[in-house]
């Protein structure tokens, strides 16, 4: 599949089209084992590695319109196994593989909880 054609917009157009007003649709995806191959508990950036055809998913959510929005739990930050720091990291290495394949994010939503912990089992 060829890379979808992109233009700059200027931050007046982009203001005009994100906003109450202008509704889009969205897809939300989870992270590890979605966009990323899942390696147990990925806390380095260096173990960031894209699944196969994630970037040419996410390219064409993008070229639909659509804004492509991450949503994940990331468990490894309430353990202590990785820093807040380390996690913007992985998630930029994750932005950087995607932008090689002409795709983009709009967000990533995270969560740190460990749910184990949490409910006590």
């Amino acid at each position: 599949m060829p890379a979808p054609k992109t233009r700059l917009k200027s931050p007046e157009s982009i203001a005009e089209k994100m906003n109450r007003r202008n509704l889009r649709p969205a897809v939300f995806l989870d992270r590890d084992g979605v966009i990323n191959v899942e390696k147990g508990f990925l806390s380095r950036e260096e173990d960031m590695e894209l699944i196969e055809g994630a970037a040419e998913g996410v390219a064409r959510i993008n070229a639909a319109g659509w804004l492509a929005i991450v949503v994940t739990n990331q468990p490894v930050i309430a353990r202590g196994d990785c820093s807040w720091e380390e996690l913007g990291r992985i998630n930029a290495r994750m932005e950087t593989l995607l932008g090689r394949g002409h795709a983009f994010l709009n967000d990533i939503i995270t969560v740190s909880a460990d749910y184990i912990i949490n409910i006590g089992l």
